[in-house]
């Protein structure tokens, strides 16, 4: 039977897809158009999946072992046939059994490109083998969602793509307008001093810049206080508060992020010039996104991708993270200004809503529904 709104499948195979604000606003982007949408992913006790109601969403938790594979394709197989106008996969294995159901159902394929691999890795035999699945598949790709065009170009290279292929770029962050909402989360929660600034990390410490950030941050004097906010159930691990570093204690649902974000003053992006994985990384940092839409003002180190802050007037770039104490003083002296360059550059930058109607053009403009 002929589906009534237009559909989609998103393929993901990964608990928690590197481009958080990517998949989270491409499901809400797609429901609001009128589109059904089919979201299967990876499930994971550590990675709630997203809270999103709708009559038209479907979603289908899997787990990636031989008692489930069969049934997942045959699911994605018999719900895709006839109804979906395409299979949005990410890399690596979602992105393989993706492109062989497009082939049998003859439907195109979409790679979701959220994660890259610096070219000096070192592969396992397994890890071969797929990166040889994910090359053949990505080359019968008829579209590529990339984090940037930065980060599209390596990918191109690397999958050896043709100078025909599409692609479009999709930022990494939420939608708009930029806001930032009346919130003292993070001072409620940790009990943090209103003499105290906050100086918000948004992620793991799986950054360079970041785990060096916990050591030095402890001997700062001055009235800075640097939180970290992980983004799964043991992502902070075992730390200890001291008197300018707190860590806090709950996983934020997406709902609340904005929310929480906007009780800090400024947001830390870290990535180190001389680590390749972060290098790839810095230029579609979620954090950005997510720090801008609230109007805060950024210290950004120090990869030479991140330099454009200083030009927009957003925030401020450093060398080393003991530069930060002095580049939040020189924020603060000019707070408004800042914050008023945060909005404006998420409005023209990040804004994810702006950006996915070319998406659904190339889309629609890609397959017409099948009968």
């Amino acid at each position: 039977m002929k589906a009534l709104n237009p559909a989609v499948a998103l393929f993901f195979d990964r608990p928690y897809v590197d481009a958080q604000f990517c998949l989270r606003e491409m499901v809400t982007q797609f429901l609001e158009r009128g589109w059904e949408v089919d979201l299967y992913v990876e499930y994971s006790p550590t990675h709630p999946l997203p809270a999103l109601e709708s009559s038209r969403l479907h979603v289908f938790p899997f787990q990636k072992n031989r008692l489930e594979h069969g049934t997942l394709l045959f699911r994605l197989l018999s719900r895709s046939w006839g109804r979906c106008r395409c299979i949005v996969a990410t890399p690596r294995w979602a992105l393989y059994w993706a492109a062989r159901v497009g082939q049998w159902l003859g439907i195109p394929i979409v790679c979701l490109s959220d994660e890259i691999d610096p070219p000096t890795k070192k592969w396992s035999a397994e890890e071969e083998k797929w990166r040889r699945r994910e090359i053949w598949a990505h080359q019968r790709c008829a579209l590529t969602v990339a984090l940037s065009d930065g980060r599209f170009e390596v990918i191109k290279s690397e999958n050896r793509l043709s100078g025909e292929h599409r692609h479009v770029i999709l930022p990494n962050a939420p939608s708009g307008p930029a806001e930032r909402l009346k919130s003292s989360s993070y001072r409620e929660l940790l009990a943090i001093a209103p003499s105290k600034g906050i100086l918000l990390h948004s992620g793991t410490f799986g950054w360079k810049l970041a785990d060096r950030l916990v050591d030095e941050a402890a001997n700062w004097s001055g009235n800075w206080m640097v939180v970290f906010q992980g983004r799964f159930k043991g992502a902070l691990g075992e730390r200890t508060k001291n008197a300018n570093i707190c860590f806090s204690p709950v996983v934020l649902p997406f709902e609340m992020l904005r929310y929480a974000t906007s009780s800090a003053d400024m947001g830390l992006a870290l990535y180190s010039r001389d680590h390749d994985r972060e290098k790839l990384s810095s230029e579609s940092s979620a954090k950005l996104g997510l720090y801008l839409s609230c109007a805060l003002p950024v210290i950004c180190g120090n990869a030479e991708s991140l330099r454009w802050v200083e030009k927009e007037g957003c925030g401020v770039w450093v060398g080393e993270v003991g530069e930060i104490p002095r580049a939040a003083d020189r924020i603060r002296a000019d707070y408004a200004h800042y914050s008023e360059n945060a909005a404006r550059v998420f409005s023209e930058r990040f804004d994810y809503s702006k950006f996915f109607p070319e998406f659904l053009a190339t889309l629609e403009r890609l397959s017409t529904p099948r009968a």
